[in-house]
């Protein structure tokens, strides 16, 4: 007999064979599949031809199966299974998951998100953890979502067209001065506001930010004295003093509550923050459920 290559057997072959083995019939077999009796004639004698063995054979007007079919129909069973098991998406149970959660979020999406996040995830899924990695500027997020060092990054909206990261928006924010009112007064114009002391959050020692664009475009530049590599720095850098700060609107109800407050004296563009991941996780059910758990 003709040897031919396991890896020609397909589930195709193996429901016929279970088929014909449950019904002891192939003309029975081929209803129940929907198909022509010479399909599954042709069928089996091509798995006849796999495994080296005739399987099943006449006895009077029906058919029996032989020793080697009986011992192979529970295994076609098991692998019909496993395929299905395959092919069917995962079944994800937060309250039993211990696996570790990894954000990447600077201290301002913390406040304003990760912190709600947090109380959700201790009663929806107690057994997890929680790590937050470093924010880093925007160049470097791809990589780390690309290694699948995170599974999420929080943060403002990712200027690239990546067609392997999707990021959607969570809410939108707007800068504004904050100041120690013991130590200095708001600015009311944009000349004031340029001769004024500033604290730039900066993760690289750069000492342009986006104001500093906005602020070309009236042909103005502002005097930058200090920059710390998150809020939280920069509101402790700066209280007591007469330095400003332009930062996210959002801060007065945390890192800044103890600062004063004023619009910017020129249009500021508002800004939105947004969750961004990796399309390898577009179908599991465990990204899924942490995206969904962030609003």
């Amino acid at each position: 007999m003709k040897k031919i290559d396991y890896t020609s057997l397909d589930v195709r072959l193996l429901r016929m064979f279970i088929s014909v083995y449950d019904c002891q019939s192939v003309t029975k077999a081929a209803a129940t599949l929907e198909l022509t009796q010479s399909t599954v004639s042709h069928g089996l004698n091509q798995l006849r031809q796999i495994v080296q063995d005739d399987l099943f054979v006449q006895s009077g007007r029906s058919i029996t199966a032989t020793p080697k079919a009986d011992v192979l129909i529970d295994k076609a069973r098991e692998i019909i299974v496993a395929m299905q098991d395959f092919a069917t998406p995962e079944q994800y149970n937060p309250m039993l998951d211990t696996s570790t959660f990894t954000i990447a979020a600077s201290d301002y999406e913390i406040e304003t998100i990760i912190k709600p996040l947090l109380k959700k995830l201790r009663v929806q899924a107690p057994l997890s953890t929680l790590h937050i990695a470093p924010a880093r500027t925007q160049s470097q997020w791809a990589n780390l979502l690309r290694s699948g060092e995170v599974d999420l990054v929080l943060s403002p909206t990712l200027d690239s067209s990546e067609l392997d990261l999707v990021q959607t928006t969570l809410f939108s924010d707007r800068e504004v001065c904050f100041y120690d009112p013991e130590y200095q007064s708001a600015p009311k114009t944009l000349a004031q506001y340029c001769q004024l002391p500033h604290a730039i959050m900066s993760f690289n020692n750069s000492q342009k930010t986006d104001i500093d664009v906005d602020l070309q475009r009236f042909g103005a530049k502002r005097k930058i004295v200090a920059s710390a590599p998150n809020f939280s720095a920069l509101a402790s850098l700066i209280k007591g003093t007469d330095i400003i700060a332009t930062m996210p609107s959002k801060l007065s109800e945390s890192l800044f509550k103890e600062f004063a407050q004023t619009p910017a004296p020129f249009e500021v563009p508002p800004f939105e923050i947004v969750k961004i991941w990796h399309t390898r996780n577009r179908n599991s059910q465990r990204h899924i459920w942490l995206k969904n758990l962030i609003e």
